[in-house]
């Protein structure tokens, strides 16, 4: 994946672009990285790890969902892995 970003401005979905939220111990984050293949597709995964803040701003925004991955595509919210794999 495109690695962990610490910048704030990149941590937010933006359109164009795929954006994962996890952890590095989600076994369903860890079973996203094959299906985004760089040069295929604008990715960028951000590990919520150390951002306990930016994670409580972002679950009211997706309507409560707590579990990891939390996938957008774009700026739509689509769900997890399950979700994902169905589009």
């Amino acid at each position: 994946m495109a690695g962990s970003m610490s910048n704030a401005s990149m941590s937010l979905p933006v359109e164009g672009r795929i954006t994962v939220y996890g952890k590095a111990t989600c076994p369903w984050c860890n079973k996203m990285k094959p299906l985004l293949v760089p040069g295929r597709d604008k990715y960028v995964e951000i590990t919520l790890h150390n951002m306990p803040e930016f994670r409580k701003h972002i679950v009211p925004r997706i309507g409560g969902y707590k579990s990891v991955p939390i996938v957008f595509v774009g700026t739509k919210f689509i769900g997890g892995y399950s979700e994902y794999v169905k589009l």
